[in-house]
């Protein structure tokens, strides 16, 4: 592998669940670097809404005022499919205004072992709604999520997210696991 020789950053990011406020501060608890807030925790189950949580993050006047502190936040766009389908760039891109985070995962979509075609069809989708990120936000560090159904989608996936400036990746694996 041509990735094997590269040393991992062991930087720790805890998963806060927002309608839980008992994880809000896991810094008191273990050495992290930050933390990561789901997008689907701010909306409704068929993503076309947010939800009372993203309410009152906004009201709060964004994620760091809202957790009262300044550790690095995360927007995770993982979510599941039927979310996804209600979710638009545009929902993603007003979301990232208003919760202002450090950094927020490129958008998530549906790619399946065996599914090359469709698979391909959410590649090319995911990377047009990253350039428009990247480009309304250029001031908020992009993760790049790596998707694809196969290697050579995969790969093509990384070099296209690296041309595009992101230097930090992230792979969902639940499909290979």
């Amino acid at each position: 592998m041509k990735y094997a020789n590269r040393k991992p950053t062991k930087d720790l990011f805890v998963v806060v669940k927002i309608d839980e406020p008992l994880t809000y501060e896991p810094w008191r608890e273990v050495n992290c670097a930050g933390v990561v807030v789901k997008a689907q925790d701010l909306l409704s189950p068929s993503g076309q809404r947010t939800n009372k949580f993203f309410d009152r993050i906004k009201k709060a006047g964004g994620i760091h005022e809202y957790f009262g502190c300044d550790i690095d936040v995360i927007l995770s766009s993982i979510m599941p499919d039927k979310m996804l389908e209600g979710f638009s760039v545009q929902s993603y891109a007003d979301m990232i205004d208003a919760l202002q985070p450090d950094s927020y995962y490129t958008p998530d979509g549906e790619t399946y072992l065996g599914e090359e075609w469709l698979s391909q069809l959410e590649i090319n989708r995911v990377s047009a709604d990253a350039r428009y990120l990247i480009r309304s936000f250029p001031n908020i560090k992009p993760i790049g999520l790596v998707k694809g159904c196969n290697i050579h989608q995969i790969d093509d996936h990384t070099n296209y997210l690296r041309r595009s400036g992101i230097s930090h990746l992230v792979f969902h694996t639940g499909d290979y696991l």
